[in-house]
């Protein structure tokens, strides 16, 4: 053990000790956030799905990159082609 035990390190010690069903709560709330099996599918679809964005969106006079998976969207070239 380290020779140097900190307040705070102290306290949660104790207070564990005095709630032991506390440990349990504790691994719930793990389980709950962290624990997940990981979908390999899912994650995958995710990925491909994934679209190129424009450098800068609010420019209407720059033309639109096409989308990387899927049909590419109109490009807006002048402020009147603007959808109102």
């Amino acid at each position: 053990m380290a020779l140097y035990e900190s307040e705070h390190t102290k306290f949660m010690r104790e207070l564990l000790a005095k709630h032991p069903e506390w440990d349990e709560d504790k691994l719930v709330g793990r389980a709950l956030l962290w624990d997940r099996k990981i979908d390999l599918a899912e994650q995958k679809a995710f990925i491909e799905a994934k679209q190129t964005s424009r450098p800068y969106p609010y420019d209407v006079n720059f033309e639109q990159l096409p989308a990387s998976n899927g049909p590419a969207a109109p490009a807006i070239n002048k402020v009147e082609d603007a959808p109102k």
